[in-house]
């Protein structure tokens, strides 16, 4: 517990830890299912950190270990080794850490001998954050290649020309090199005397060696070694046969081997283990074959014996060992061998590797192999075989030189070592190393992994969505990504390292942040921030989704919204207004009519009608706004109307005026009246934005959207355009309004008579939203303001109407009016009247088309027909029209109305009127519109 709180530096750590264990990483792999793989093999098993945490391990392991795996999972693993084996074991995980790449070596724990790999386990990151232990007990392959090393190194001592004396003693140096053994002895038998003398000896105590350096004819030693069987005896054993003298209380076990030559006992060959409680079955007979041969030195033993010695030894190891001949020849096999290749003994034995193998498996994965040990080298090689009594196995196999007495070299030693669990377990953390990996390169998300706000790595996503290279984005910090200040106003690089923090300490954070690509442009983003443990450090993950595009269709649904209220109410009080309007306007207008100009009220009058005029511009720019002010659209080029708008709004002042207009500019289909008020109203807004003069530039051209639909930071819909900017050099506007000049009533002008209404811009982003358009914004404090207008382009040709003559009337045709308004009725007609019209009223269609008809019948009728539009109680204008239509197709109509609906007053001529006027309506309009009827 002390060692995971100094891993953890402090409570608050350790308990972040502790959740992230339980999540096991942010960006971690699913191990689970590889203990449970394990469970069920031998091999260790243990999945650890940087820091040695064990963050899962299979129950050998904890077997191995002696401790619960509830207990090993979160302790430090090296805390359950020996320190001569953590010390060089934390070495080796913290190579793999630090270059990424696995490492496998063999050491000893305790008495068991591992073949340890140290494989490392990637994340999303480019460096490993955990290692996978995977350990086989190779003990007994060690003991048998400790022991085939001693018998080459013992018969090179053998075969050299050294004297009796010098070659025991060189023949006890590899002796004691082996594995569990401690000190060694050779005694030889004095002929003449019958005693047992010690000649050479190592690693014996001065004690022991002086009460035991000879021994006469009746000591129990000599009387045990010349009955001629080996002895193996623990300490007890030892001191119960009278064998144990001073100096030997620190051994567990005896071994004394006799040396015979010529089958007569000529010395012996004593062994003590201080660890080993008895020496195991391969090594009691490679010493007995090292006595025979130490034996045949001495009597010249045959060497059939001695292959008969080694076969006894290959018998009982349980990994499949060969030895075969210079000629590529089986000599011997054990029965692990047999049981591999599921065929008897004599099936080998006199047999070629290339029949056994096949020729072609022979020639490619094992000759090589052979020529390089017959050469004197050990040889190691794994791969995969066929083996018909076990399959397909991934096996280590190790070829080691035989040599003979003399030195030469008599064929290989081969031991196979079957690894297929741990290869498949090898492969399985590699599929899953390379399956996530996968899944955080083709994620739709940019990926960024970061430590203190640097990032580390960083997926494919990324770099599309940041366009910039790799090494662009790794080469700088990630706050190079940030715009000084976020929407909020706070310090981008403050408020991100408060966060970062929060997300270390507290909880994941979630929140929306502006970036900076590296092309200067900026984005919106949804950004995530993840924590997750890599290396004993804590990272972020950072999972950013673009949202430009969703921000701007919200912002466009917000304006639409706006829209949709100030419509809702324009609807709703136009028609009212207008009546009243109209009323009042025709009263002031009969009154100034009956009134001398000299008159002092005649000045008031004509104030009045100017206030209702500028009443009637105001309801007009309601009419506009209106859901119902849907545009009369008919194809035709935008040019005469881009420099008619532009003459108009700027007739009185100063500023000049240039234009741009691409000579091949697309058709738009547009309702020309609104299309000229949408731009009026931008182009005025340019020149009161230089109240000290200045230009403006107006430009048309032809655009074609594509797929990713963003311009000047605005979603557009995919297709084509006509973009008409318009350019002034003016004031600018500051960062804080350009989201509101759009708003109804939004104006940062004075009040006032003339200006600073607040709905010119409304009024145009709502006529170039009808015609599936778009306007956008760009300014610049100080030095302008640009208005980019999307109209929908057509490559059909311009329409051309023709021009219809207006029906003949004389000016005495008696005029017959329809409103449901009487004070409107009664103002109609005082104003006809004035101008010099003979006129009758009607307050519904029903009465209207009965004194029509009367009208007729009596031969007299009317020469025009003026109708309301829109009727509470009765027939409104439309229908009486179509009904008079069939009474007389030649009766001439004027539609007049005050409704938000104007794309019927649009397109009066489609539904049987000749003129249109809209109320509130002056003397002159009405005056202007009837002499055109009347005219022939």
């Amino acid at each position: 517990m002390r060692e995971k709180k100094a891993l953890s530096g402090g409570n608050r750590i350790e308990k972040r830890v502790g959740e992230l264990r339980k999540k096991k990483s942010a960006l971690g792999y699913n191990f689970e299912y590889i203990p449970d793989f394990f469970d069920t093999r031998k091999d260790i098993f243990i999945l650890i950190d940087e820091q040695g945490i064990v963050i899962d391990a299979n129950l050998s392991a904890s077997e191995s270990l002696h401790v619960s795996r509830d207990e090993l999972i979160g302790s430090c693993v090296w805390s359950h080794f020996p320190p001569q084996f953590s010390k060089p074991a934390k070495e080796q995980t913290d190579k793999v850490f630090l270059s990424g790449k696995p490492v496998r070596y063999e050491d000893k724990i305790a008495q068991a001998w591992y073949d340890v790999v140290f494989h490392p386990v990637f994340n999303a990151g480019k460096k490993p954050d955990k290692a996978a232990i995977l350990a086989r007990d190779i003990t007994t392959q060690k003991q048998v290649e400790g022991l085939f090393r001693f018998q080459q190194d013992l018969s090179i001592v053998l075969s050299s020309p050294l004297e009796l004396g010098e070659m025991f003693s060189r023949v006890l140096d590899e002796i004691v090199r082996i594995d569990g053994i401690d000190a060694a002895g050779i005694c030889v038998l004095q002929d003449s005397t019958g005693n047992m003398e010690m000649i050479v000896h190592q690693g014996l105590s001065d004690d022991f060696i002086r009460s035991i350096s000879s021994h006469d004819p009746g000591a129990p030693q000599v009387r045990l070694i010349m009955e001629g069987k080996p002895l193996y005896l623990s300490y007890r054993e030892a001191w119960e046969e009278g064998l144990a003298t001073a100096g030997s209380e620190d051994f567990r076990s005896v071994a004394i081997i006799p040396i015979k030559a010529k089958d007569r006992v000529v010395a012996s060959l004593n062994l003590v283990s201080n660890d080993l409680e008895e020496l195991s079955v391969y090594a009691r007979i490679a010493f007995e074959t090292a006595a025979d041969r130490i034996g045949s030195v001495i009597g010249r033993k045959s060497a059939e014996e001695l292959l008969h010695k080694y076969e006894l030894i290959i018998s009982t190891v349980h990994s499949p060992m060969s030895y075969i001949d210079r000629n590529y020849t089986y000599q011997a096999v054990n029965k692990a061998y047999q049981s591999a290749f599921n065929k008897p003994r004599e099936a080998f034995i006199g047999h070629s590797i290339a029949e056994i193998f096949g020729k072609d498996v022979f020639a490619e994965k094992m000759k090589k192999c052979f020529d390089e040990a017959l050469e004197g080298k050990e040889i190691h090689y794994e791969g995969w075989f066929d083996y018909p009594g076990s399959g397909r196995r991934y096996t280590i196999i190790s070829y080691y030189p035989f040599r003979e007495s003399d030195g030469s070299i008599s064929g290989i030693a081969t031991i196979s070592r079957d690894i297929t669990e741990r290869k498949k377990a090898e492969e399985l953390l590699m599929e899953s190393e390379a399956r996530h990996r996968n899944l955080f390169e083709s994620a739709s998300d940019p990926i960024v992994i970061m430590k203190d706000n640097d990032i580390d790595d960083c997926n494919k996503k990324t770099l599309e969505v940041f366009r910039c290279t790799a090494r662009e984005i790794f080469s700088v910090p990630f706050n190079r990504f940030f715009p000084p200040a976020q929407s909020d106003g706070e310090e981008s690089s403050r408020k991100w390292d408060r966060l970062f923090q929060a997300a270390l300490t507290e909880k994941p954070q979630f929140f929306e942040w502006t970036f900076v690509r590296g092309n200067g442009s900026r984005f919106e983003a949804e950004v995530s921030l993840n924590p997750f443990e890599l290396k004993g450090e804590y990272y972020v993950q950072a999972i950013i989704r673009d949202i430009t595009e969703r921000k701007i269709k919200e912002e466009e649904n917000i304006k639409v919204s706006k829209l949709e209220s100030i419509s809702t109410l324009a609807g709703g009080i136009a028609h009212d207004f207008n009546n009243l309007l109209a009323t009042i306007m025709g009263n002031v207008e009969l009154a100034q009519f009956h009134t001398n100009p000299d008159h002092p009220s005649y000045r008031r009058l004509e104030k009045a009608i100017n206030a209702c005029n500028r009443s009637r511009d105001l309801i007009r720019q309601f009419l506009t706004l209106s859901k119902g002010g849907i545009p009369v659209k008919k194809t035709s080029s935008l040019v005469p109307l881009i420099t008619d708008s532009a003459t108009l709004a700027l007739t009185g002042s100063k500023i000049p005026c240039s234009f741009d207009i691409s000579d091949k500019l697309w058709m738009v289909e547009f309702d020309e009246g609104q299309i000229m008020h949408a731009l009026h109203n931008i182009i005025m807004n340019a020149r009161e934005a230089m109240p000290g003069g200045g230009k403006i530039a107006i430009s048309a051209k032809n655009a074609m959207i594509g797929p990713d639909g963003v311009e000047h930071g605005r979603f557009i819909k995919q297709g084509l355009y006509v973009v008409i900017d318009i350019r002034d050099r003016g004031v600018g506007i500051p960062e804080e309004n350009r989201e509101k000049i759009f708003d109804p009533y939004f104006s940062t002008k004075g009040k006032g008579t003339q200006k600073g209404m607040g709905l010119g811009l409304t009024t145009a982003y709502s006529i170039i939203k009808k015609h599936g358009g778009y306007i956008v914004v760009d300014s610049t404090v100080g030095k302008g303001t640009v208005f980019h207008i999307y109209l929908p382009a057509t490559l059909q040709k311009a329409e051309h109407r023709e021009a219809s003559r207006p029906p003949e009337r004389t000016a005495q045709s008696p005029i017959l009016t329809m409103d449901d308004e009487e004070m409107i009725r009664e103002a109609a007609k005082d104003i006809l009247e004035h101008l010099g019209y003979q006129v009758e009223s009607s307050k519904n269609g029903e009465e209207a088309i009965e004194k029509f008809v009367q009208a007729k019948r009596a031969g007299r009728g009317f020469g025009v027909v003026i109708l309301d539009l829109d009727v509470r109680s009765g027939m409104g204008g439309a229908e009486t029209m179509k009904r008079l239509k069939e009474i007389d197709p030649g009766v001439i109509g004027i539609v007049s109305s005050g409704q938000t609906d104007n794309s019927i007053m649009a397109n009066y001529k489609n539904l049987g009127f000749s003129a249109v006027v809209a109320k509130p309506y002056t003397a002159d309009e009405l005056r202007v519109v009837l002499r055109k009827l009347f005219m022939r």
